[in-house]
């Protein structure tokens, strides 16, 4: 069994938006070896899928402005809210609804959270994902590193130049 961090994309189609942003969109999976990190259900038609769909050149910048401190910052005994909104994927933003992900980093280990979202009335995606995964910090480096260069090289593929 493959105990490798994934992040990756199912490309799908957006019409609207910038190009970035329409080249970069699709269903957002987080795996760690069989453990879905992303899983939820899909309000809309009722049925689970295996992650929200989401624009990757949002996630990566948010990635990419967050480096540091998702690689080299642990988890305070009382978090404020400046830590959250560097740790917290659910954090990330521009109108889309991220996985409640939590990660954290000792720069030994890295530790990804994943919680459910409680349900309130209706939802268009509602995470069902309840996991803890603990890493080597630089098994979760190579993750990040070759999920920068997916989007990199789908925005090339899609001749965007962000």
């Amino acid at each position: 069994m493959s105990t490798e961090l994934t992040i990756g994309f199912n490309w799908e189609r957006l019409e609207e938006m910038l190009p970035e942003e329409r080249s970069c969109f699709g269903m957002l999976q987080v795996c760690f070896g069989h453990l879905l990190l992303t899983e939820g259900q899909d309000g809309f038609i009722d049925c689970t899928r295996r992650g929200p769909l989401v624009s990757g050149y949002h996630l990566a910048e948010w990635m990419a402005w967050n480096w540091w401190r998702l690689t080299r910052e642990p988890r305070p005994d009382a978090p404020t809210s400046e830590w959250h909104f560097a740790h917290c994927l659910g954090t990330v933003g521009a109108g889309y609804l991220w996985p409640n992900i939590t990660i954290a980093s000792d720069r030994q280990r890295t530790l990804l959270i994943a919680k459910p979202t409680r349900p309130q009335g209706f939802s268009a995606f509602r995470f069902t994902a309840d996991w803890t995964v603990v890493l080597p910090t630089t098994q979760f480096e190579s993750a990040l590193d070759r999920f920068m260069a997916q989007i990199q090289g789908k925005l090339r593929a899609d001749r965007v130049a962000p």
